[in-house]
């Protein structure tokens, strides 16, 4: 991944979260008579991203915003009205440890789709979890509660928040296990877990403000969407082999083109034979090499896979 291609996939989660943070106020000041609608802003983003994702078959997004949906029905039925209680406690502290640790690890783990039995697997966790948490709630167990909402060592850095420190110790794990994946992975769509777990966690540091949570979760939703409709374009106009523009971008370029260009068309020789000698999986390394060095080609030039082991590069507005 580029410099310029990171700052090309950070820039929507920034924008998202910032515009979530400007638009805070305005939400919060919308008059009674439109009231219903502060209620639905992030169910309606959760629903979007859904359909998104189950549409493109991400089985990690949808379980993802499925977490997030799930949270902020327990917000809504149980910690809306205040922190007071051991129940509102028990789920509070549930949700700053078990929504962001979901989000990491569906960070890290492979796409598997949704319906098929990893998706099972993974819906089975968030069934332990809720189960998990009633058990807390009704048993009731206090001791557990207690020791995630209590504090590890005296200090006042937290002491604004009511995150406590577990649930900050997992939100910054989580948060460095989704930058780690998308470092080493190279998948931009791993760049909206990490603005989704911090917008979680202002959604979760801010719930005592009105309208915060809906806010804030809407623009987790949102950033996943967005992420999906990026990944999409990237998949449909990049070769997943090389790195390189595809034929298909190459096609959409060239009815934009001018009158004066010039095409170089390059093939590696006797390939199929090198395939043939030494495999397919050496192969794939020579057509890396080779379209990593093609692509580094000057004088505005851009090289396009154009199929098998054919590499075009284009010219715009350069004659022979």
């Amino acid at each position: 991944m580029t410099p310029a291609s990171l700052l090309r996939n950070l820039a929507p989660p920034a924008v998202i979260l910032i515009a979530a943070w400007l638009a805070l106020p305005a939400v919060t000041a919308l008059p009674a008579s439109l009231a219903g609608l502060k209620g639905l802003i992030a169910y309606a983003a959760l629903a979007l991203g859904g359909i998104v994702g189950l549409v493109f078959r991400r089985g990690r997004i949808v379980f993802a915003l499925v977490t997030l949906a799930l949270a902020y029905l327990c917000y809504g039925l149980i910690v809306r009205d205040g922190l007071a209680g051991f129940r509102a406690h028990t789920v509070f502290a549930a949700l700053s440890i078990f929504v962001p640790l979901n989000l990491a690890l569906l960070c890290v783990l492979p796409e598997r789709g949704v319906f098929n039995v990893h998706g099972l697997q993974r819906a089975g966790v968030l069934a332990a979890e809720i189960v998990f948490t009633m058990w807390v709630i009704y048993a009731p167990s206090t001791r557990i509660t207690a020791w995630a909402m209590s504090p590890f060592f005296e200090t006042a850095f937290f002491s604004g928040s009511p995150i406590r420190h577990l649930g900050w110790m997992v939100l910054t794990l989580a948060v460095a296990a989704s930058v780690a994946a998308c470092v080493i992975k190279r998948a931009p769509l791993d760049l909206a877990f990490t603005g989704a777990i911090i917008a979680f966690a202002a959604a979760l540091h801010l719930i005592g403000e009105p309208n915060a949570f809906a806010v804030y979760l809407a623009a987790a939703a949102l950033i996943f969407t967005i992420a999906l409709v990026q990944d999409t374009f990237r998949m449909a106009f990049r070769d997943e082999l090389t790195g390189l523009p595809s034929r298909r971008d190459l096609n959409e370029r060239m009815m934009g083109l001018g009158k004066r260009y010039t095409i170089a068309m390059c093939d590696v020789d006797h390939f199929k034979k090198f395939n043939d000698t030494h495999g397919h999986d050496l192969g794939d390394q020579v057509l890396k090499m080779v379209t990593a060095n093609v692509a580094d080609v000057s004088v505005g030039g851009t090289a396009y896979r154009y199929g098998g082991e054919e590499i075009t590069v284009l010219f715009p507005g350069r004659d022979i």
